[in-house]
């Protein structure tokens, strides 16, 4: 449902910064962020559970970095708001049950991870044949036209060819194949199911290294920052880091132009970065012209 991943996307953008926001331990950011979470668990939408996950384990392996109380005091409140609002999350599923057979709180929980954490590894479950089947022909497609792909928007005109016949006993992407042969490919698309095998089969290896470029470019840039950097810049930037990271894992299962997050995360990264060089500019400048004085007030 595009719906559940513009929230999944948009979720994983906000959170790492919701997460920041308790250190001035406020009622008020603990309730909001609750209230988050807990429409996230009740999307059971599987990229926006596993971002989840990513993110917070990301979150604790952070405040391990840091290593100061205020951090550890922000995981362990993290945690706690998490669990609760994973709990009313399964409160409502299971008592909400739309027409099946109520399985307890307990129940709900064991039936929630293994339906939407578990099958992820399972190609049977789910969406998960007709997922792979699409990222699977995007990738030959690539193959096929290694250097520059086949050209954007013209992607649709060969995925059909390139599913496995396994595939195409699909019912979804028979339903998809049927559409475009009735419809025409401009009117009936096949969805892009991962940003990076859709851009590998549209633009080729060229396209896909130049889409990604700016990406490891700002990762390098934001490295050398923390390297430089005070402790609280320290935490912003893992913070920014985190919730980047969430965006850019969130192109694996959808287009990263859902919602446009990845692109605002990367200008508002290149800023970061460029503030941070500009007061390390300013305070060496401070600092020698700071020298000169001294040194022209012991000549006079």
């Amino acid at each position: 449902m595009p719906e559940r991943k513009r929230y999944s996307e948009g979720r994983a953008f906000a959170l790492p910064f919701l997460w920041q926001r308790l250190l001035s331990r406020r009622l008020a950011d603990c309730l909001v962020l609750l209230g988050l979470t807990v429409l996230l668990f009740l999307t059971k939408a599987r990229t926006a559970v596993l971002l989840f996950l990513g993110q917070f384990s990301l979150l604790a392996f952070s405040t391990l970095l840091l290593k100061r109380r205020e951090y550890l005091f922000r995981l362990g409140l993290v945690g706690l708001v998490s669990a609760a609002a994973f709990a009313v999350s399964a409160f409502f599923i299971n008592t909400f049950a739309g027409g099946q057979q109520p399985l307890g709180v307990a129940g709900t929980i064991k039936h929630y991870v293994n339906d939407n954490v578990e099958s992820v590894a399972d190609p049977a479950k789910r969406s998960n044949q007709s997922r792979y089947s699409v990222i699977l022909a995007d990738l030959r497609i690539g193959l096929d036209n290694p250097v520059l792909g086949v050209g954007i928007g013209l992607r649709d005109a060969y995925v059909p060819q390139h599913f496995s016949s396994a595939s195409l006993k699909n019912i979804e992407i028979k339903n998809w194949v049927r559409l475009q042969k009735k419809e025409g490919i401009l009117q009936s698309t096949i969805p892009k199911l991962c940003e990076y095998s859709a851009r590998f089969a549209e633009t080729g290896s060229i396209g896909l290294l130049v889409f990604l470029l700016p990406l490891l470019q700002l990762g390098r840039k934001m490295h050398l920052a923390y390297k430089l950097a005070e402790q609280q810049e320290k935490d912003n930037l893992l913070v920014f880091a985190i919730s980047l990271l969430a965006v850019c894992a969130a192109g694996f299962s959808n287009t990263l132009d859902i919602n446009y997050c990845y692109w605002v995360l990367l200008g508002l990264g290149y800023a970061l970065c460029a503030k941070k060089a500009a007061a390390d500019r300013l305070e060496k400048e401070s600092g020698a012209n700071d020298e000169r004085t001294n040194c022209s007030g012991t000549l006079h």
